[in-house]
């Protein structure tokens, strides 16, 4: 099953493809009404979620702030159909622009967080990191609050802006404390977040497609994929494999026999030789391999 990015990044690209086109179609009828305003303000709605969405779905790849990650895409979603609904049925209704309003503020911060949730700093930087959520999501509750209640003493517009000034130098200090954090200047790589299979294995919904969950060594990579039936025979002329069983049971059959693996055992499958793993029940494997690896071999 292609990931939650992937999956996104062809949203996006469709949804800029249609948008561009009716918003071109639009500008060039010879009469540019209320239907063109509003097709046109649709592909730019469309467009804009589809990026808001990209953001929050690369987190959720990364296993970051899952939690976060999808409630960024949920909320974004919501937004979206708000203003559609504005843009097309026009409601006079001034508490629902408002809340159309709080909405799509939401969702922009959760965007912005979500973008940040994909640096790794140091633990002694991690602070940096926190402040900067924190911080986005004072200025984006300030910003509805003054939604609803068009508080606009001069000292409330003042936080408001010096929200925005520190959600500004946090959203900067991130990536540079990342970029610290690996090792440019200690000589240190900084260690990747944990990798949880239950969560891996349960965002795996199509047989036979491994997913890589981890890079190692300049070159190689672990893959995680759900099985079930037989895979065709097939070889790696230059690339030794290795099955390790997670969950299930896994058959790999060779030539001349056939070798069945049980839940924590593995196998190496050297370069060259053609197998074909199995599984009749279902299973749920790791395989190690060079990330040129082609699943159905050369």
């Amino acid at each position: 099953m292609p990931s939650a990015r992937s999956t996104a990044l062809n949203l996006l690209v469709a949804s800029l493809l249609i948008s561009g086109a009716l918003g071109i179609a639009a500008l060039l009828v010879k009469e540019f009404g209320t239907l063109q305003a509003r097709v046109l303000l649709t592909s730019l709605t469309v467009s804009a979620a589809s990026i808001l969405a990209l953001a929050s779905a690369t987190a959720l790849e990364r296993r970051r702030y899952r939690t976060l990650a999808k409630s960024g895409i949920a909320v974004t979603a919501v937004a979206a159909v708000c203003i559609l609904i504005i843009i097309w049925f026009d409601p006079r209704d001034d508490d629902f622009i408002r809340l159309v309003g709080s909405v799509a503020t939401i969702a922009i911060a959760l965007a912005h967080c979500s973008l940040l949730s994909l640096a790794t700093l140091a633990p002694r930087h991690e602070w940096v990191q926190r402040a900067a959520f924190a911080s986005a999501g004072l200025l984006a509750s300030l910003l509805v609050i003054f939604y609803w209640t068009e508080f606009d003493e001069e000292w409330y517009l003042r936080i408001l802006g010096i929200a925005s000034i520190v959600v500004t130098v946090l959203t900067i200090l991130v990536p540079v404390m990342h970029k610290i954090a690996g090792g440019e200047a200690a000589g240190i790589r900084s260690v990747p977040p944990p990798v949880n299979l239950a969560d891996v294995f349960g965002d795996i919904n199509e047989y036979w497609s491994p997913r890589v969950i981890a890079s190692l060594n300049s070159g190689h990579v672990v893959r995680a994929a759900r099985v079930k039936g037989t895979f065709p025979m097939h070889s790696h002329a230059d690339q030794d494999e290795f099955f390790f069983v997670v969950s299930g049971r896994l058959d790999i059959a060779f030539a001349d026999n056939t070798v069945g693996l049980a839940e924590g055992e593995g196998l190496l499958v050297p370069a060259g030789v053609e197998h074909a793993p199995s599984s009749a029940d279902g299973a749920e494997i790791l395989l190690f391999e060079p990330e040129s690896t082609v699943p159905t071999g050369n």
